[in-house]
């Protein structure tokens, strides 16, 4: 009978698509590709020498195949740098309100009446008052 290696964690498996690439990154370079191709053709004038056009393409491509191959904590790039945005940028956490400390206190440490309790109780559903 033909064994075959069966992998311990299958979370670490990624299935190839073309060649040695997974689907993943076979997307990520092909848009590299494409977008270094549309600047230097189509975007960049006719009249920026050829090397200029080389070194775009090249910063272009280098940045696309390096994000193909990045996993930060195990993870693909996208899903560490969006939680980041969001939290950082785009939705930042709500500031609390600075309070008077002293006055807090006073608040908190005041004793209570049987009357606040009681009244606390009638509008609590979990506190039963006898």
């Amino acid at each position: 009978m033909i064994g075959a290696p069966i992998p311990q964690d299958i979370l670490k498996y990624e299935a190839k698509l073309v060649g040695n690439f997974t689907a993943r990154q076979t997307i990520i370079y092909g848009a590299g590709l494409s977008l270094a191709a549309m600047i230097d053709l189509k975007i960049l004038p006719s009249y920026v020498p050829k090397e200029i056009k080389f070194y775009v393409a090249a910063a272009i491509l280098i940045v696309f195949f390096a994000w193909g191959n990045v996993k930060p904590f195990g993870q693909p790039l996208e899903k560490v740098i969006i939680p980041i945005l969001q939290d950082n940028f785009l939705k930042p956490a709500v500031r609390v309100k600075a309070y008077d400390r002293v006055e807090h206190e006073k608040e908190f440490n005041k004793p209570l009446k049987s009357s606040d309790i009681k009244d606390r109780a009638k509008k609590s559903k979990t506190i039963k008052c006898y």
